[in-house]
């Protein structure tokens, strides 16, 4: 590690003192994972005559994301405080970083937006590319033209700029796989077969999860006493006694709906929270693909 040396020559007592630099990295969120981690990692660019790196990803959203990674939020005169002036990657060549790159100065996008001022990353710079005469600028020759051009078809491709596109809500089908998963594999629940939308004969519906007679509704947002009494059709048709109704939240209605069904119809629904679930993390790469997002 570089070490600085400051010493104040005193005669008498010939004082020194010293401190250790210690370096400033850029802390990340996965936005899946959740952990101090890039969503690429160092993945390789390799044209006729030169080599490269690239690690992208996002710095964390709030105070609450710090806290979760164990981080003190960077201040605001720090290099990686989120900020306009701060998005961007920094290019390293022979393991220093000679010069931070707005994403528009590398022709990644058009212009700066605060939308990309959570985006970190670094170009590290293999074979192939040089640097001015003050070694603080890279060259901006061929090589590192058809550099740019090859990350900006990958970033685009993966929609790694456009953070935008991932969807604000998780799609209820990514919550009904996800919830199946965790019903099958649950040592609390010990279902041993759960079946995904589960048709009930003369209601033209599906139950979205039938586990071993019992009956599993989920929906996105918050739910209703008509969400209560619609998980009560099919039970009813289905001849099912339980059923469990998962929401992000509920309205005052439900409860007096299952109390009312209980009582009059023998018949029990629990309603639960999805937060009590693993169920609500960001969609993957993967489920993003296959929810068509």
């Amino acid at each position: 590690m570089l070490e600085i040396k400051f010493k104040w020559v005193n005669l008498d007592q010939k004082e020194s003192n010293s401190f250790q630099v210690k370096p400033i990295k850029p802390i990340y969120f996965h936005p899946f994972r959740r952990e101090n981690r890039p969503v690429v990692f160092k993945k390789e660019f390799v044209g006729n005559d030169w080599v490269a790196k690239l690690t992208f990803g996002y710095a964390p959203e709030s105070e609450e994301e710090y806290k979760e990674l164990e981080f003190s939020v960077p201040k605001k005169y720090e290099p990686y405080y989120v900020a306009m002036k701060n998005q961007g990657l920094d290019i390293l060549k022979n393991g220093r970083i000679v010069q931070f790159h707005q994403l528009a100065e590398i022709w990644l996008v058009n212009t700066t937006h605060p939308n990309w001022n959570r985006i970190r990353g670094e170009i590290e710079l293999i074979e192939g590319f040089s640097t001015a005469i003050t070694k603080n600028k890279i060259v901006e020759d061929s090589n590192f033209t058809q550099l740019m051009a090859e990350i900006k078809a990958f970033l685009d491709g993966k929609n790694f700029i456009k953070r935008k596109t991932y969807p604000e809500e998780i799609p209820e089908a990514a919550l009904r796989d996800r919830l199946k998963k965790h019903l099958e594999e649950s040592e609390f629940h010990k279902y041993k077969q759960v079946t995904k939308q589960y048709s009930v004969q003369g209601l033209s519906g599906f139950i979205d999860l039938f586990a071993e007679g019992d009956a599993w509704e989920i929906k996105v947002g918050q739910a209703s006493g008509l969400d209560v009494y619609q998980l009560f059709a099919y039970m009813d048709m289905g001849k099912l006694t339980k059923g469990f109704l998962v929401a992000d939240s509920f309205t005052s209605g439900p409860e007096a709906a299952v109390k009312f069904i209980k009582e009059n119809h023998k018949k029990e629904i629990k309603l639960i929270k999805r937060e009590q679930f693993p169920i609500n993390q960001p969609l993957s790469d993967e489920e993003t693909k296959k929810y068509g997002y």
